[in-house]
């Protein structure tokens, strides 16, 4: 038996309450999962006072940690301060290391590697570098936030007036950095490493979308049970014969992304794929959500791992 702390975000300070909710509905569900398990699970939060953190979490004296910290006080650009602090108290943890994140979530720097590993990825424009003219849509996006956090169906831009117009206002909102990405107009898969193995291909089909609407997974898709997008932006795991090529190209990107940013435990590649049946990664993702509803839980069920299970895989690749 294991102690397994679960670290969070400290949400006291700038979280909704809807947030609250789902993340202890997560820490619920997993500690659940480690008590099947015969592990002892106790939570503790992070935010930017450090040492504090640090002196709260040697009072667990945990065997390991589950690194659930996807932002720090609602920004994404410090995502890697808990990884940080982790390897910096030695404590075995899950997931990927410091560096891995840092580099995967920066979407920028995240881009270039990719570019230069002969990877495709979408063109794109910082906000401080943009053309007179757009060769064709793009979409506006956050160098840092997840969860499509500030994207919206506005976001799909044609000019440049336009896109400086929402990275404005989507500066003002959320603060941060910004930049444009060629709008991929196609499929979209979602796929889940865990250890090194690549699980169910799983693709989001944009259902009964108008074409006069761009298809994309805004934040609306995500978060609100209510609008057509969440409605209508279904997972599925089933292809034709037709496919199979595709999905083989799509498994060695994502394999080499393992590789390439030094990924551990589990992490979560999203593609476009163009209507000529092209693959581009949009972004590499190190520290995808691992509630029971996400991605990553249901491609696991569909290779046969239950929910106890995938969270088995993922304590025992990170115990030393």
């Amino acid at each position: 038996m294991a102690h397994v702390l679960l670290l969070i975000q400290d949400l006291a300070a700038s979280h909704t309450p809807a947030d609250e909710i789902s993340i202890f509905e997560d820490v619920e569900a997993i500690s659940a999962s480690l008590k099947a398990l015969g592990h002892q699970p106790s939570v503790e939060r992070i935010s930017l006072n450090l040492e504090d953190a640090r002196r709260r979490i040697l009072l667990h004296q945990p065997d390991l940690v589950m690194n659930l910290v996807d932002s720090i006080e609602l920004k994404g650009h410090l995502i890697h301060l808990a990884p940080a602090l982790l390897e910096t108290m030695k404590l075995p943890y899950t997931g990927c290391r410091m560096d891995a994140t840092y580099l995967s979530s920066h979407k920028l720097l995240a881009k270039h590697l990719l570019q230069l590993e002969g990877l495709p990825t979408a063109p794109w424009h910082e906000a401080s570098a943009l053309p007179d003219e757009l060769d064709d849509r793009y979409i506006v996006k956050s160098v840092w936030e997840h969860a499509s956090i500030g994207i919206a169906p506005e976001n799909v831009v044609h000019n440049v007036s336009i896109a400086k117009k929402i990275i404005a206002e989507r500066t003002a909102q959320y603060g941060g950095e910004w930049f444009i990405e060629r709008y991929i107009h196609g499929r979209e898969f979602n796929i889940s490493i865990l250890d090194g193995a690549v699980l169910p291909h799983a693709e989001i089909r944009f259902e009964d979308f108008p074409e006069d609407v761009p298809h994309i997974i805004d934040h609306a898709a995500k978060w609100d049970e209510n609008c057509f997008s969440y409605q209508h932006t279904v997972r599925h795991f089933d292809f034709p014969e037709s496919d199979r090529a595709l999905l083989t190209k799509l498994s060695e990107y994502c394999l080499k992304c393992w590789s390439i940013f030094n990924l551990s435990g589990y992490a979560r590649v999203d593609f476009r794929v163009d209507v000529q049946g092209n693959p581009w990664i949009l972004e590499v993702n190190s520290n995808p959500c691992i509630s029971p509803d996400a991605g990553l839980a249901a491609a696991a069920e569909r290779a046969g791992m239950d929910y106890t299970a995938l969270i088995a895989r993922i304590v025992d690749a990170a115990l030393p």
